[in-house]
């Protein structure tokens, strides 16, 4: 939405600069986020998700085929498909991404229904953190590469003008 002032309008463009630069990056990072939770079992922290699987848990997994030696929270990788940008905003100093889950997570028909974010936040209540927290080695990442993408988009932004 242009105003009659092109320094208002250029600082909304700049914003939506930032925002893209930063989605992009997001969207990039999440499947790294996804393979160090399941390729690993570490928090972003880099501690290891708590005690192993229970016992009864831990023979549903191996009469599946999953590997037991670690907590991945991943059985049947429908919940990590829902792991995505769920929301987005552009502020006057800076531009904001929220990563979750989304969808319904397919759950046993004995169990009540829920939604990704529901069993993450379990999870995460179990875990005493946030399971899909960013480490520091990917928020610098992330940030890398939006500056990495500032300029190019700056001057697409400029050349438009």
């Amino acid at each position: 939405m242009a105003t009659d002032n092109p320094l208002i309008d250029f600082n909304r463009s700049l914003g939506n600069v930032v925002q893209q630069s930063l989605t992009i990056a997001a969207n990039e990072i999440i499947p790294v986020v996804k393979k160090r939770i399941t390729g690993t079992g570490k928090h972003g922290s880099g501690d290891s998700f708590s005690t192993p699987y229970s016992k009864s848990h831990g023979r549903r997994r191996s009469n599946t085929g999953l590997q037991t030696s670690y907590k991945n929270l991943n059985f049947s990788g429908s919940m990590f498909d829902g792991l995505k940008i769920t929301d987005t905003e552009t502020r006057f100093n800076g531009a904001t991404v929220t990563i979750s889950f989304d969808g319904a997570h397919r759950r046993r028909s004995d169990q009540s229904p829920a939604s990704k974010q529901q069993v993450a936040n379990w999870l995460g209540e179990q875990e005493d953190k946030n399971i899909i927290a960013l480490s520091n080695e990917e928020i610098n990442r992330v940030s890398r590469r939006v500056e990495d993408l500032v300029p190019n988009l700056l001057q697409n932004l400029i050349a438009q003008q």
